[in-house]
C-alpha cells in the first residue's frame, strides 16, 4: 500500500487497464449506462466525506476501482469506430460503391499496387454525397498518375469493399485481427482508371502538416545520392517509413534483437533527448535555467515529432519525455516518481485511444522504459566499472533491463530470442544514432554526410549479418503462449519485489509460481507431444498436409516455399518433433483412416476403409468410387483445387449425404486421430 501511495497513477491503472481489456473482449459492443458508474460514485463521495473510518476508506477505494473499471469499458465502446452512427459500414453495400477520403499517411508502394490509408469523409448514395467516418486501406493499381497520391490529398474512388479474411492456419499471423486493432475493417482494390485525386479544400490539420514534412523529407533523402540501402535505413530512422527495406535486412535486424532501431521510436527520441540534455549541460552546468532548458528541449522534441509525421511511437515518447521533463522540475528524479509520470502518460494515451493497449509498439515502449527505471540501477550497481568502461557498462545494463521487462511480450509476439542482443545493441544503437544525426546533415545537402552515411550503413549491414545465422546467434520459433506470457510477467514482478523488499514470503511465492508454470508447461507439452493429428493446411494453389504421431511429423508439401509463414508456427507447438518430408497417399489409425487423392493419381490399395478423403490438385472422384467406401464421412478439398472442382465435390457430398470441408472457405482442417469415435470431426480453425 505504501508503494502505491508514492505511485498513485500506477494504482489507477490497475482497475483501468482490466476495464479496457474487458471492453476489447466484449468486442467494444458494451456501452455502460452513465448512472452505473457516475451517480453511485458521486453519492459515495458525499457519504464518505462525513467519516474517516477504515471501512469507509475501503468502500471509497472499491468505488473508485469500479468507476475506473467501467470507465475503461465505456472508453472502449466510444473508441470503436464501428459504433459511430456515421461509420461508412452502415451505408455501404456489397456492390461497388463510390467513396472519398483524405490520404492520412505516406502511400506505400507494393509490387503492383500503392497502399493508401484513407480517413473517409463521403459516400455517394442515392444520387448524392453522404458524410461518413472511418478508416480504410485502399490498394491502387500502379499507373503514371501515382505521383498524385500524396498525403493530405482528397481521393475519390469506386470499388467493391472487401472484408480481410482471418488467418487460415493455426499459428499464422492474423492480418485481419491486426487491421481490426487499427480500426480498419475493410480494404478496397482500385483500378488505375477508377480514381481521382484533388487538393483537400477542407483545411489542413497539424497532423497533415506533419505528413507534408515527412513526405518532403523522404523525397529529399531519395534524391540526395544515398545508396538504396542507405536511403531505406535513413528513411526508417528519421521518419519511421520502413516499407522499402529489404526483407532479408529486416530479418537480420530481428535476429540480432535490434529491429527496434529501424522504426523511429522512443529509443531515437530518448537518444535525441539525452543529446540535447548533454549540450545544455555544457552551457548550464549548474542548472540555473532549468525552466528555459525544459521549454527549449520540449520544443525541439515536438519539432522532431513533426519531421516524423507525428509517428505514433515518437508521439508516445515525446509525450512521455514531456511529462518526465516537467516532473523533474518539481519532483526528485526517484524511481517512484519516474514510474508515476510514466503511468500518467500511459493513462492519458489510453483515455485518448484505449485500443493502444493491444498495440505491440505501445506495450514495448512503456515496458522498456519501466524496466530501465526499475532494473537498470540495480544492474548498474552489480559492478563498479572503471572510468573508461562506465558508459559501456551502462549501455549493457540498459539493454539487459529493457530486454528483461519486455521479454514476455517479445516471446509471445515474435517467438524468438536473440542470444547476442546485448553485444549487438552495444554496436548498433550508437551507430544508428550516428546515422540518424548524419541524415539530418544529408537533408542540408552536405555531400560529405552522404558519403559517411553510405559507409556507415554498409558497415551496419555487414555487422548484423554476422549475427544473423541460426543455431548459435538466435533461437527461433519458440512455443510461447498467452498463459506463458502472463505467468512470466508475474514471475518477473514477484521476483523483483522479493529482491527489492528482501521479503522471504514473496520469494517463496515466486518459487511456487515458477513451479506452477513449469508443471503447466510440462502437462501441455506432454499432451501436444502424444497427440496424433491430421492437418490439412490452406495455401493458395498449393497442397500441404501432415500427419503427426508421438515422435515425428510426416509433412507432405508441394514445395518448401512459404512453409515458414503458413505451416511452421503450428508445428512449433508440438514440442519440437522430428519433421520428415514424406510422400504418402494413405494414413491408417485405429480411430480413423484417411486417403489422399492428388490430381489424376489412382486410388491406393485398401483405401476403402477410409473415413476421410482429402482432394488436391483438382482430383475427380466418380460416384462408383464413393460407393466402394464403406465408412466415408467427410471429403476435404485443399487450396490447390479450383472453384469448379470444389463445386463438383460439394454436389457429390450432397448426393451421398457426406460432410464437405473446404480450406478455401473454412481454413485448415484439423482432425484428432487418437480420439474416441464421437470426436472424429474436423475442426474449423478461425
Amino acid at each position: 500500500m505504501k508503494t502505491f501511495t508514492s505511485i498513485p497513477f500506477l494504482r489507477i491503472l490497475l482497475p483501468f487497464v482490466p476495464g479496457i481489456l474487458t471492453g476489447i473482449y466484449l468486442d467494444g459492443n458494451c456501452a455502460v449506462p452513465l448512472a452505473v458508474f457516475i451517480f453511485p460514485f458521486i453519492a459515495l463521495i458525499f457519504f464518505l466525506l462525513k467519516t474517516k473510518s477504515k471501512t469507509n476508506k475501503r468502500l471509497f477505494v472499491l468505488a473508485a476501482d469500479l468507476f475506473l473499471f467501467f470507465l475503461g469499458i465505456q472508453l472502449t465502446y466510444t473508441g470503436k469506430q464501428l459504433n459511430d452512427p456515421f461509420h461508412y459500414s452502415r451505408f455501404a453495400t456489397a456492390e461497388p460503391v463510390v467513396m472519398s477520403g483524405i490520404i492520412h499517411d505516406i502511400p506505400a508502394r507494393r509490387a503492383k499496387t500503392t497502399r493508401c490509408e484513407l480517413r473517409l469523409n463521403g459516400l455517394y448514395r442515392h444520387q448524392q454525397w453522404q458524410p461518413v467516418t472511418g478508416k480504410m486501406y485502399v490498394y491502387v493499381k500502379q499507373s503514371v498518375r501515382d505521383s498524385l497520391l500524396r498525403p493530405g490529398a482528397q481521393l475519390v474512388f469506386g470499388s467493391v469493399l472487401k472484408t480481410p479474411l482471418p488467418a487460415a492456419n493455426p499459428g499464422q499471423f492474423d492480418y485481419a485481427a491486426y487491421l481490426e486493432r487499427k480500426q480498419i475493417f475493410h480494404t478496397a482494390l482500385v483500378d488505375s482508371g477508377a480514381w481521382q485525386s484533388t487538393h483537400n479544400k477542407g483545411g489542413e490539420s497539424l497532423w497533415l502538416w506533419g505528413l507534408f514534412v515527412k513526405h518532403a523529407t523522404l523525397n529529399a533523402l531519395r534524391q540526395s545520392g544515398l545508396t538504396f540501402e542507405a536511403y531505406t535505413i535513413c528513411a526508417a530512422l528519421l521518419t519511421g517509413y520502413d516499407e522499402e527495406i529489404d526483407r532479408g535486412i529486416m530479418e537480420a535486424f530481428s535476429h540480432t534483437g535490434t529491429l527496434h532501431v529501424l522504426s523511429v521510436s522512443g529509443l531515437h527520441t530518448g537518444l535525441i533527448y539525452l543529446l540535447l540534455v548533454f549540450i545544455f549541460n555544457l552551457f548550464d552546468r549548474h542548472s540555473r535555467h532549468k525552466v528555459l532548458r525544459f521549454y527549449i528541449i520540449t520544443l525541439l522534441l515536438w519539432a522532431f515529432a513533426l519531421i516524423t509525421g507525428f509517428s505514433a511511437p515518437v508521439l508516445r515518447a515525446v509525450i512521455m519525455l514531456t511529462f518526465l521533463g516537467a516532473g523533474s522540475l518539481y519532483f526528485r528524479s526517484s524511481v517512484n516518481n519516474q514510474i508515476n509520470i510514466l503511468s500518467v502518460s500511459a493513462f492519458l494515451l489510453l483515455c485518448t485511444d484505449p485500443y493502444l493497449i493491444a498495440d505491440v509498439g505501445f506495450l514495448l515502449s512503456f515496458l522498456a522504459m519501466a524496466g530501465i527505471f526499475c532494473f537498470q540501477p540495480v544492474f548498474d550497481g552489480w559492478w563498479e566499472a572503471p572510468r573508461p568502461f562506465i558508459h559501456v557498462w551502462q549501455n549493457i545494463t540498459v539493454s539487459f533491463a529493457a530486454t528483461l521487462s519486455t521479454l514476455p511480450v517479445t516471446l509471445f509476439y515474435f517467438k524468438q530470442f536473440p542470444i547476442w542482443f546485448f553485444l549487438c545493441n552495444l554496436v548498433v544503437v550508437p551507430l544508428t544514432f550516428v546515422i540518424l544525426m548524419l541524415s539530418l546533415l544529408v537533408l542540408l545537402k552536405i555531400q560529405l554526410a552522404v558519403w559517411l552515411v553510405n559507409l556507415c550503413v554498409e558497415g551496419l549491414i555487414w555487422f548484423i549479418q554476422l549475427f544473423s545465422t541460426g543455431g548459435y546467434t538466435y533461437v527461433d520459433h519458440i512455443d510461447f503462449t498467452a498463459s506463458d506470457a502472463i505467468l512470466l510477467s508475474l514471475l518477473i514482478l514477484f521476483f523483483a519485489l522479493a529482491f527489492k523488499t528482501r521479503s522471504y514470503s514473496l520469494l517463496r511465492t515466486s518459487m511456487a509460481m515458477l513451479i506452477l508454470w513449469q508443471l503447466i508447461s510440462l502437462f501441455d507439452s506432454f499432451h501436444k507431444k502424444n497427440s496424433v493429428l491430421l492437418s490439412v493446411y490452406h495455401l493458395q494453389n498449393s497442397s500441404v498436409y501432415m500427419v503427426k504421431n508421438a515422435s515425428r511429423v510426416h509433412l507432405n508439401a508441394d514445395s518448401s516455399a512459404n512453409l515458414s509463414f503458413y505451416v511452421k508456427p503450428h508445428l512449433v507447438g508440438f514440442n519440437y518433433p522430428e519433421i520428415s518430408g514424406t510422400v504418402y497417399n494413405y494414413c491408417e489409425s485405429p480411430v480413423c483412416s484417411v486417403v489422399f487423392l492428388r490430381g489424376k493419381d489412382g486410388m491406393p490399395l485398401g483405401a476403402e476403409d477410409a473415413a476421410v478423403m482429402v482432394l488436391s490438385h483438382n482430383a475427380v472422384v466418380q460416384d462408383d468410387v464413393v460407393r466402394r467406401f464403406r465408412r466415408l464421412r467427410t471429403i476435404v478439398a485443399d487450396g490447390s483445387n479450383n472453384m469448379a472442382h470444389i463445386r463438383r465435390a460439394v454436389d457429390l457430398c450432397r448426393k451421398f449425404g457426406l460432410e464437405f470441408f473446404s480450406t478455401r472457405q473454412q481454413g485448415a482442417f484439423l482432425l484428432q486421430l487418437n480420439e474416441t469415435e464421437d470426436r472424429r470431426q474436423g475442426e474449423v480453425f478461425e
